[in-house]
């Protein structure tokens, strides 16, 4: 089977957990690139459809995380009234100095589960691109343990 030839050709922009459409701030909300550091909005992907180009990067936010920790996967959760939760799955990897000689041994990784509360809401204008603010609330971690769960009742 042929594929029909497209007028363009563009990728949709976010990663991870898929995005989140806001209607109430006309924007879609998720993570851009592997490596889940950066929360951004785009203008409404229907009109970049219609319009036949890719969707605009309104916002971003760096979203930091401590030096040993890295990020395999986010996901963000619609509260509701411009609140959300970002998940994310966290690797740490502790170094530490071997004694015997100069080379850096790894503990096996920890896996956690990161919880960030995270508010956003119309702000002041910025480069004539409409105005987003983030405000970053309470963030909780768990940390998996080897133990596991046969069955559930």
């Amino acid at each position: 089977m042929e594929r029909s030839p497209l007028p363009y050709e563009w990728h949709l922009p976010f990663s991870g957990g898929g995005a989140e459409y806001v209607p109430d701030l006309g924007v879609w909300l998720g993570f851009a690139g592997d490596s889940h550091r950066r929360l951004c909005a785009w203008d409404d992907l229907d009109a970049a459809v219609e319009e036949e180009r890719p969707p605009t990067l309104k916002h971003q936010w760096e979203v930091t995380l401590p030096e040993d920790w890295m990020a395999i996967s986010a996901s963000l959760v619609n509260l509701g009234e411009g609140r959300f939760c970002i998940f994310k799955l966290i690797e740490e990897v502790e170094g530490r100095e071997d004694d015997d000689d100069d080379f850096l041994s790894y503990h096996p990784p920890k896996m956690l589960a990161l919880l960030t509360g995270v508010e956003i809401s119309p702000g002041p204008e910025q480069e004539g691109r409409g105005g987003l603010r983030l405000v970053t609330h309470k963030s909780l971690y768990y940390v998996f343990t080897q133990d596991k769960i046969e069955w559930v009742l």
